[in-house]
């Protein structure tokens, strides 16, 4: 920044300013918090989710990353407004720099950034309206750190979370709690790095919503609205995957065998409210074949996957069936989850409730009898950490 530029010279008279959290009126003047105006770090120069550090530092951030650091942004100013009262410009708390935002981001980034932090999100538990103390770091190891209950609250947010997207073993920039900033960037990306750079750097899925990335650092969390009443957003069944093995890049196209079953090994996320049972849950898929009129659910194919406390990750098969005249070419097998009844006789798909499945292009290929499934697959590199 050219501090030498009277337009950007620091004007306060003293070391106590005000700064408005959220932008309501459009302008980038506007100050207002929750749920009154924060009066302890005040400036006219710009709202504070722009200039602190849910800014990209790294060129073009995908929206869905920069949109997740700046609800956490939001949700650690909210509770520190609500419960503690004191917040300075130090990175004890967050760093706010002046005319970051007007200064040192292009006209893309300016865009992404208020794209980003236009709607006033927050984080909350799953039985209150409180913001949760939304702790976050640059980057966190795999897994996450976990944190201890808040004084205001006896559940614990800021478990910790398997993180296989994460940084190099032992690498830590923060205290390893909740959001990883970078981390959200690998799981936008869908790859290992949070400047992807390598061929080989690719990750196996790919998030594209910042939901996704918010209810897998904060465990058993609701996303609500400050501009609706504080609405819940988000629904109590959730999940995220974490892995496909049988995936180098989330834009891979696995090949199903026109004569048997294909079996994909994935590890997946509770990031809902509650715990998965036993036998209660599976994950399975809604397919779109060539020809639009077969079965797009197949109910009898269940792959049940074990017992999961909210926050935790576990590992199972999907058998995927392809029906007997579907037409050779191009599919899309959209993975979620489903939710059973107490006697397994009926069941709700997680995405029937407002949460996103998993798509992955498939090619369904015609199959000798004699040759084996596995030929037919990707290639597969065992890279990186594992999920266990």
């Amino acid at each position: 920044m050219d501090q030498s530029n009277i337009a950007y010279a620091y004007p306060f008279p003293s070391s106590t300013i005000t700064i408005g959290i959220d932008d309501i009126s459009g302008s980038d003047n506007a100050y207002y918090a929750y749920p009154y105006l924060w009066d302890l770090v005040t400036t006219e120069l710009g709202v504070y989710l722009k200039g602190g550090s849910s800014l990209p530092d790294n060129g073009n951030v995908p929206l869905a990353a920069i949109e997740a650091q700046a609800i956490a942004s939001r949700t650690f100013t909210y509770h520190r407004d609500e419960y503690v009262g004191v917040i300075d410009n130090s990175t004890r708390y967050h760093a706010y720099i002046p005319f970051s935002y007007e200064v040192l981001l292009d006209e893309s980034q300016k865009e992404d950034v208020r794209n980003g932090t236009l709607r006033r999100f927050y984080l909350t538990e799953s039985n209150t309206s409180y913001p949760i103390d939304a702790q976050y770091g640059a980057d966190s190891p795999d897994p996450t750190v976990e944190g201890l209950p808040t004084l205001v609250s006896d559940i614990n947010y800021l478990q910790s979370v398997a993180d296989p997207i994460s940084a190099a073993e032992g690498i830590l920039s923060g205290n390893g709690q909740g959001l990883s900033s970078r981390g959200s960037r690998r799981w936008s990306y869908g790859y290992q790095s949070w400047v992807p750079t390598e061929a080989d750097d690719f990750w196996s899925v790919r998030w594209d919503d910042a939901f996704q990335s918010l209810t897998h650092y904060y465990t058993g969390i609701h996303i609500r609205d400050a501009n609706s009443g504080n609405a819940i957003l988000t629904p109590t069944r959730r999940w995220v995957p974490l892995r496909i093995a049988q995936l180098n890049t989330p834009t891979d196209t696995i090949r199903l065998c026109d004569n048997g079953p294909t079996t994909l090994i994935a590890t997946v996320q509770n990031t809902g409210v509650y715990n998965w049972g036993p036998e209660a849950f599976d994950l399975s898929y809604q397919p779109t074949w060539s020809t639009e009129t077969l079965p797009r659910e197949l109910p009898d194919n269940i792959n049940y996957v074990p017992a999961t406390d909210a926050g935790d990750s576990a590992t199972t098969a999907v058998t995927i069936m392809v029906p007997d005249n579907a037409e050779k070419g191009s599919a899309i097998i959209r993975l979620d989850m489903r939710a059973y009844n107490a006697d397994g006789s009926d069941y709700e798909w997680f995405s029937e409730g407002g949460w996103p499945g998993y798509a992955i292009n498939a090619e369904v290929v015609e199959c000798g009898n004699n040759i084996e499934l596995g030929v037919f697959l990707p290639i597969v590199t065992l890279g990186g950490p594992v999920v266990q």
